[in-house]
């Protein structure tokens, strides 16, 4: 699914969290948004699956408008900050819960459900409730095959890893990757982490203020920013102020600032 959202605009009373946002994930994709607490990626990310509405703009998947559609109309997948599990549903009946409220052919729907389970090798917990699984990566990978059991070919990720441990956050956000990439998902990502966004976004969306800065893929922005907000906040290096003296297509002296 490709999706396209076109000049979003949404205000909180005195308080404007997306300004004027434009942007294009095509199908497939892995995107990644990206920047400091309060820049507006969640909410933008909350826009497009529909749980609070825009003030302007509008939002396309494959060519549909979606922008005032309620969420269970959008066919879309979510996968939360929060592990949210129900607590009286082992993982297998959490995973199935979607394709029987969807009313998935039941044979269908039971194979489908089984090639989920081993696709996210989940098999040793299927039958485990919630508060049996120790492991909050496992509990956080089974909220994700539930998102994917909805069917759907976009796949939203609001900070899915930030609450787990260092160790299970690495291991795991490769997984996932690989989970979408392997089931030809369109992903959106929201992470703070500057070293996950890295390491797994086909394409990163650096925001700042409610606005996009800067977007491209892991290594153009952090071996060729344009912004020089994008420099700091993905890169690591000596910044000198400057102003430049001479220059043409090839060459440009620069005379430090003292």
């Amino acid at each position: 699914m490709k999706l396209i959202v076109q000049n979003l605009y949404k205000r909180f009373r005195d308080v404007v969290a997306i300004k004027d946002v434009s942007l294009e994930v095509e199908e497939r994709e892995y995107v990644v948004i990206i920047g400091p607490s309060g820049c507006g990626k969640s909410t933008l990310l909350k826009l497009i699956m529909g749980t609070i509405l825009q003030d302007s703009g509008q939002i396309f998947v494959d060519g549909r408008e979606i922008s005032s559609l309620p969420p269970e109309d959008r066919d879309i997948g979510f996968v939360f900050q929060n592990i949210l599990l129900f607590p009286h549903m082992n993982a297998y009946e959490n995973i199935s819960y979607s394709p029987i409220v969807k009313n998935f052919n039941p044979k269908l729907r039971k194979n489908f459900i089984e090639e989920l389970i081993l696709f996210g090798k989940l098999e040793e917990w299927k039958n485990l409730y919630p508060n049996q699984i120790s492991s909050r990566g496992i509990q956080q990978k089974i909220s994700l095959i539930r998102a994917l059991a909805t069917g759907s070919k976009l796949l939203l990720l609001d900070e899915p890893l930030s609450s787990l441990d260092a160790r299970v956050r690495i291991s795991i956000r490769g997984e996932v990757r690989n989970i979408v990439k392997q089931l030809g998902i369109t992903a959106v990502h929201v992470t703070h982490d500057q070293n996950e966004a890295m390491a797994i976004a086909d394409k990163i969306v650096v925001m700042k203020g409610g606005s996009i800065v800067e977007v491209g893929s892991p290594e153009e922005l952090y071996n060729r920013p344009k912004n020089i907000f994008t420099a700091f906040f993905l890169g690591k290096g000596n910044f000198i102020e400057g102003k430049i003296i001479k220059s043409n297509d090839n060459f440009c002296l620069q005379k430090p600032v003292t």
